[in-house]
């Protein structure tokens, strides 16, 4: 049952994103400045994918977590295997370096969009997830 709300819920995204409902960016907050940050790039020898750590810092478990590169249609699947439980977190790795949108679901059907969020080449960032200005789905 779990999963069929979750699927319902993922299919109504494209409407809701068609009214603008969203985050802008900037909440994505890279751990060290970045290789390109500082002006230098690493060679293909050296890429390794950014590395992102989720915090559920909101007041409901987080049901699912959908990425997308920025300018994209579709979501693709939840990237999530298990709930992200009140102060837990989730850490996705080897994300290619570019922009990113990031959907964060919760237990009550409550979602927030993250976009446009620049990730680099051999990099960590952190996203909190509070519980402040979510976008109630239903």
């Amino acid at each position: 049952m779990h999963r069929i709300a979750l699927l319902a819920t993922a299919s109504l995204f494209a409407l809701l994103l068609a009214t603008g409902c969203s985050s802008s960016g900037g909440y994505v907050i890279p751990e060290a400045p970045t290789p390109s940050a500082r002006g230098q790039q690493p060679s293909s020898a050296q890429r390794v994918g950014a590395v992102l750590v989720v915090r559920n810092a909101s007041r409901e478990p987080v049901i699912g977590v959908f990425v997308r590169q920025t300018g994209t249609q579709s979501w693709g699947d939840n990237v999530l295997a298990h709930d992200i439980p009140m102060n837990g977190t989730l850490t996705l790795t080897d994300i290619p370096a570019g922009r990113w949108d990031i959907l964060v679901v919760d237990s009550s059907r409550n979602f927030k969009i993250f976009e446009n969020e620049r990730m680099d080449w051999n990099a960590r960032y952190n996203l909190e997830v509070d519980h402040q200005n979510w976008e109630r789905l239903d």
